[in-house]
């Protein structure tokens, strides 16, 4: 029981975000299942798939490595102002942009 979102399409290529599995339902292969699927879906209607993850999540990057991603290039993005707050402020994000051609099929459980 896991989602991932393969967005609109923008010069071939399809981010795949909103990866999620609920806490009790992880760690059975749930969610490599669920990216694997649409990220093959996605080649086999021509896209490109890419994908951002936190560079804090292991987890996360050994499954999209193991699923035929790749990582490329780290992206930091830099917020200087929060308007919802109403205050300036300077928050960092790291995160690491990965593309892939899914190669293994896996299975659940595991």
């Amino acid at each position: 029981m896991s989602m991932a979102v393969g967005r609109k399409p923008a010069e071939g290529v399809v981010r795949i975000s909103g990866v999620f599995t609920p806490t009790e339902k992880r760690n059975r292969g749930y969610a490599r299942a669920c990216v694997h699927a649409l990220s093959k879906h996605m080649r086999h209607a021509g896209f490109r798939c890419v994908l951002y993850t936190d560079l804090a999540n292991p987890t996360s990057n050994s499954i999209y490595r193991r699923i035929g991603y790749r990582a490329m290039q780290r992206v930091y993005a830099i917020a200087l102002i929060d308007l919802q707050a109403n205050r300036v402020g300077l928050t960092t994000e790291r995160s690491s942009l990965f593309d892939g051609v899914p190669v293994e099929s896996p299975s659940i459980g595991k």
